[in-house]
């Protein structure tokens, strides 16, 4: 009989106990380019390896004091993250300053949260330091790679375990309608949200998990590893870029490795759906994946649809797709589908929705689909509130998603008048504090449907639109159109807000393209399908569209661009 383990205050003491009673199991594998093992290690080596780099931290520093984790996804990454908990430290993970944008970003975390310790490893460590020093000015940090360091721990140190309401990590937003700002976690609230997410997804210490979603990310970091870790099965690490470039080789290592629980966001299915009439995938076998998440972005039915029928001949089970909604304010997960069964998928009408209200489609009117999120997870409520007035909205009505429960981050990190904005709004009569998640959208037989974010709502002549269904549509009116790589936003000209869109091309679309052909097409369909008139669309160049580290669209960041002339364009279409 498997041991179980005691209720654990923070993680940990969990992989310690793991490490006592589950010396010899493996925790986790290291691949690279979705193929061969680099690494791997049993609950015994994960957790001496992390005290041996918490030894090393607690010379740096005091309790409480942040430290940066920049680097891929390896082995390495997860031990330095366990290090910081072991040594009271916060961690505050980072993305590899491949591009400009992230060393910019990574100068505004350093200022935001007042780090002093870098930990990093690899190949890119090297070039890294350099940049700390020449290209930031950091001089101050202190760079620890973990590659070169002794994994033996100090027997005669044993680490003092953190509280549950100290600080486990600043998660710092993705930034795609603001500037990122440090989400404080505590250590509660990270063991709740692991509990919620290992009960609500229905895992168990037989399941084997797989993930190549970035460990900078919540997603990554928490529902890839952390919660393996929390539930007592092995995770198989694999990096991004490994999956963009060959997405069948993911459904491959699931074959092989006889993986149960792995996911992404809807980009991650459709490209998935299109390897399936190019790739070689004679051998592969899925009937093993039972849980496949889908979320981060936008779940959308074409998608599922498309995944469902390319896969299906190679085992897969419709039942097995789970859409879930989450947010690194909440630690990270809010709902989720129900295990074993199929996702709700509703049809509902456009022109009612423009109007915050939701119902069948009315004869031939414009109708969208979309794909339920699933049950709220145990331990956690949601209110559906008037963001306007503050009172919550009757039945059928799309709101503001309000939240309250354990899973309830701490605030921003040293911004008090933000995070009582966001964390502590209240509803009268009511003496909970609920998060305003910033998100649109309506809950109908216990499942939430999200609609959009209020911030990147396009209102146009009173209606509104949700910029990611007009963004799917200008997706599908020209083959030259990169999927996933079009903003549409609103802009003020002439006292009126105009409708923009900003469309990449595809780069084997360059050659021989007519940007005015494309351009008419794209508005055409939108004002087709949505009854409203388009008055630009820029065709910008592949690798224009501004999105953040998670992949989400920033249609606040291209609007300032095409202001300032920063977008390379191919052309343009205007009114």
């Amino acid at each position: 009989m498997a041991h179980l383990p005691p209720p654990h205050l923070n993680l940990v003491e969990r992989l310690a106990w793991r490490a006592r009673n589950q010396p010899d199991e493996l925790a986790m594998v290291e691949l690279r380019g979705m193929r061969g093992e680099t690494d791997k290690a049993t609950y015994a080596r994960l957790d001496a390896r992390a005290r041996a780099i918490a030894f090393q931290l607690k010379s740096l520093g005091n309790q409480g004091d942040r430290v940066l984790l920049v680097m891929g996804n390896c082995l390495d990454y997860v031990v330095g993250f366990l290090a910081c908990a072991y040594a009271r430290r916060v961690a505050v993970n980072l993305p590899v300053p491949r591009r400009a944008k992230h060393l910019d970003r990574l100068a505004h975390v350093v200022a935001d949260c007042g780090a002093e310790v870098l930990l990093t490893s690899g190949p890119e460590a090297k070039e890294l330091t350099a940049s700390v020093a020449a290209d930031l000015r950091l001089d101050f940090l202190t760079v620890l790679r973990l590659d070169w360091l002794l994994a033996i721990p100090d027997e005669d140190w044993q680490p003092v375990a953190p509280a549950s309401k100290d600080v486990c990590l600043l998660q710092y937003t993705s930034g795609s309608t603001s500037a990122p700002r440090g989400v404080v976690v505590t250590h509660d609230n990270l063991m709740f949200n692991c509990a919620q997410i290992q009960y609500g997804f229905g895992l168990t210490a037989e399941d084997r998990a797989l993930s190549w979603l970035p460990l900078y990310h919540d997603m990554g970091l928490i529902l890839g590893v952390l919660t393996p870790i929390f539930a007592g099965f092995p995770v198989v690490l694999a990096d991004p870029l490994s999956f963009v470039k060959r997405p069948d080789l993911w459904l491959r290592a699931i074959s092989d490795y006889r993986i149960t629980f792995t996911g992404g966001p809807n980009f991650a299915y459709d490209l998935c759906a299109d390897a399936a009439s190019y790739a070689d995938l004679s051998g592969i076998d899925l009937s093993c994946w039972n849980v496949a998440l889908n979320g981060a972005e936008p779940i959308r039915a074409t998608t599922v649809e498309r995944f469902n029928a390319a896969l299906a001949p190679l085992g897969w089970a419709p039942t097995c797709m789970q859409p879930s909604y989450g947010l690194a304010e909440n630690t990270l997960a809010v709902s989720t589908k129900i295990p074993a069964t199929e996702p709700t998928v509703v049809e509902i009408d456009v022109a009612a929705l423009r109007q915050s209200q939701v119902c069948a489609p009315r004869g031939d009117s414009p109708s969208r689909r979309l794909v339920s999120s699933g049950r709220i997870l145990a331990g956690t409520m949601v209110k559906i509130v008037d963001p306007e007035t503050g009172h919550p909205v009757g039945p059928d009505r799309v709101g503001e998603i309000w939240l309250t429960g354990r899973s309830v981050a701490k605030g921003y990190w040293g911004r008090d008048i933000q995070t009582e904005e966001v964390f502590a709004a209240r509803l009268p009569g009511d003496p909970a504090r609920y998060l305003r998640t910033g998100d649109l959208g309506f809950c109908r037989d216990d499942e939430l449907f999200v609609v959009g974010r209020l911030k990147d709502l396009v209102i146009v002549h009173g209606a509104n639109h949700y910029p990611q269904d007009l963004e799917e549509t200008a997706e599908g009116a020209h083959p030259a159109v990169r999927s996933h790589f079009v903003a549409v936003f609103a802009e003020e000209r002439e006292d009126r807000e105009a409708l923009i869109v900003v469309a990449e091309i595809r780069r084997e679309a360059e050659r021989g393209l007519d940007p005015r052909d494309v351009g008419q097409r794209i508005a055409l369909a939108i004002t087709r399908e949505h009854e409203v008139s388009v008055d630009a669309v820029f065709l910008a160049r592949c690798g224009e569209v501004p999105k953040t580290t998670s992949g989400k669209i920033q249609r606040s960041l291209c609007r300032e661009l095409l202001r300032q002339g920063g977008l390379a364009l191919h052309g343009a279409l205007e009114k």
